[in-house]
């Protein structure tokens, strides 16, 4: 009885985005076989206020995402979804990322995107269609502008992914976060992913060996920021 007079998780995360601008992680899983059309859905931009098509048209063609839960209304109002999925080829290593998905039929930016949507600012990105190029689902995408980068990207939507030879990124503990007496300074201005370690949770497989998905999506942000494709 205790327990359930505890805040739900979605509860307590929209209470925490009320006073910053931020993302929740949704759809790790992508769709089978990336490259068929079956896996592409038809993503309306119109209710996406981030996001402006350059040319004609309401609709693209992106990798299909679905909500494995679905949000509560004051969180999917306080946070941007944004899709977490990491496609693998047929290796099942991870060489390239989808920047936008349609997630149940709306444009949604993938977690490294709407991380370096915030760190550049927070401003609107803009899509720019391939030309003379669609299927029956929608447009397909050529570019996509962050900020002032262009970021070339396969009809898809992919970006190929230029890893560092080192993988390290710098993190911190939930516990030192939580603790009250920690300042946490070097965390202000930062955009911060928060996620599980390959300790707790689960790894990527890159060509440059395994890593914790959310550190590779901090990695996918960064390049997309550098304008590196």
């Amino acid at each position: 009885q205790q327990l359930s007079r505890l805040p739900r998780t979605d509860e307590v995360l929209a209470r925490a985005f009320a006073n910053l601008n931020g993302a929740v992680a949704v759809s790790k899983t992508p769709a089978a076989g990336q490259s068929r059309a079956e896996s592409f859905g038809r993503a309306d931009i119109t209710n996406a206020s981030w996001l402006s098509l350059d040319g004609e048209g309401d609709f693209m063609s992106l990798p299909a995402a679905q909500y494995f839960y679905a949000l509560n209304d004051d969180l999917a109002a306080a946070a941007q979804p944004a899709v977490a999925a990491l496609p693998h080829d047929s290796d099942g290593v991870i060489r390239r990322l989808p920047l936008l998905w349609s997630l149940d039929g709306t444009a949604a930016p993938s977690l490294a995107l709407e991380a370096a949507r915030l760190a550049e600012g927070g401003g609107e990105i803009v899509v720019r269609p391939a030309p003379s190029s669609a299927n029956a689902q929608g447009r397909l995408l050529s570019e996509v502008v962050v900020a002032n980068g262009s970021i070339k990207v396969a009809p898809s939507g992919a970006m190929r992914l230029h890893l560092p030879k080192r993988l390290a990124l710098p993190t911190t503990s939930a516990t030192r976060l939580l603790n009250p007496g920690n300042a946490n300074s070097q965390l202000s201005g930062r955009v911060v992913l928060i996620g599980l370690d390959t300790d707790l949770g689960e790894s990527a497989l890159t060509a440059r060996g395994e890593i914790a998905p959310v550190a590779l999506h901090a990695i996918t942000a960064a390049q997309i920021c550098a304008g590196h494709a």
